[in-house]
């Protein structure tokens, strides 16, 4: 038996690893991933641009419309359900002027639905 390791060796591709925190960054600054940043990413990283929009897309907290400089997400779990999304929902809606699934006017708040993300036992009590 040989203790030779193998000649063929793995390595990650450093520059297409760092999409992820590109995009992340982008969603941070600027609120939302544009068509123009998808055309830039996929040329820096020699991707095509559906596959840039296709990571995009997989994760649902990037949006391809600004979401608002302060993103609010309501867990939208049976649940958040039982214990009073409806007036949380509600609340938010009156104290940011925006409507679930969209930013206020002013582009300051942007209230958005997300499937569990954990922590359901700290859900508001009736």
């Amino acid at each position: 038996m040989s203790s030779k390791r193998p000649e063929k060796k793995f390595s990650a591709e450093p520059a297409r690893s760092s999409l992820l925190s590109e995009l992340w960054h982008l969603q941070l600054s600027e609120q939302h991933i544009s068509k123009e940043s998808v055309k830039d990413l996929a040329r820096l990283h020699q991707l095509s641009e559906i596959e840039v929009e296709g990571v995009a897309s997989f994760y649902h907290f990037f949006h391809q419309q600004p979401a608002g400089k302060h993103t609010i997400y309501l867990n939208n779990s049976i649940v958040s359900e039982l214990k009073g999304f409806e007036r949380i929902k509600e609340t938010f809606e009156r104290e940011t002027g925006a409507r679930l699934g969209s930013t206020d006017p002013t582009g300051t708040f942007g209230l958005y639905v997300t499937p569990c993300i954990g922590l359901s036992d700290h859900e508001p009590r009736p």
